[in-house]
């Protein structure tokens, strides 16, 4: 968009540019004050290369809020906080049936035995204490090797109580790891 943004304010420089070389005495010319055309000239330029640069380093930076991936046969996206720990599962999370949850770790190693709090829409709290395998096959490997992902996870089957945001965060010994939120659905 930025980019979009600062083409257009070039080809609107080149435009006054183009009318000040071939009609230098017409209406639009003459109605600038001493210094005004030059003044226009130079802010417009200066917002152009700021708008342009922008636009490059956030076409460049950009990273999705997920990631879509092949395991097997089967396409699985990520959510989650890409770069730190994410999650997939087989379907839609959704309120009152059993999900298998698979962890996605970028940072490090999680534990086994760790414990993941669930905080629900509606401020309650529940402890869940999965068991928590490492998932390991050929196409698992690919997809670690593929996305720079330290490890993943597979999660005991869990059912969530509420639907809305429920902020999931894992826990090894009372310090919390990490957070990510999760969209569970109404049935």
């Amino acid at each position: 968009m930025y980019i979009i943004i600062g083409i257009s304010l070039v080809l609107f420089i080149l435009v006054f540019l183009a009318a000040a070389k071939f009609t230098p005495d017409s209406e639009m010319m003459n109605s600038f004050e001493v210094g005004g055309f030059k003044k226009l000239m130079i802010g417009l330029s200066a917002a152009a290369v700021l708008s342009i640069s922008y636009g490059v380093y956030q076409h460049v930076t950009y990273q999705l809020p997920f990631i879509d991936i092949k395991v097997g046969t089967k396409n699985y996206t990520i959510f989650g906080d890409i770069g730190e720990i994410g999650y997939f599962t087989d379907g839609l999370v959704t309120k009152g049936e059993e999900t298998e949850l698979y962890l996605v770790s970028w940072n490090g190693p999680i534990s086994t035995d760790s414990n993941i709090v669930l905080t629900y829409p509606s401020g309650e709290m529940e402890a869940w204490q999965p068991r928590l395998a490492i998932a390991d096959n050929q196409s698992i490997e690919a997809v670690k090797n593929n996305h720079n992902i330290n490890e993943i996870y597979e999660a005991s089957p869990f059912t969530f109580k509420e639907a809305g945001e429920v902020e999931v965060s894992v826990q090894d010994e009372n310090d919390s790891i990490t957070s990510f939120i999760i969209d569970v659905r109404q049935q």
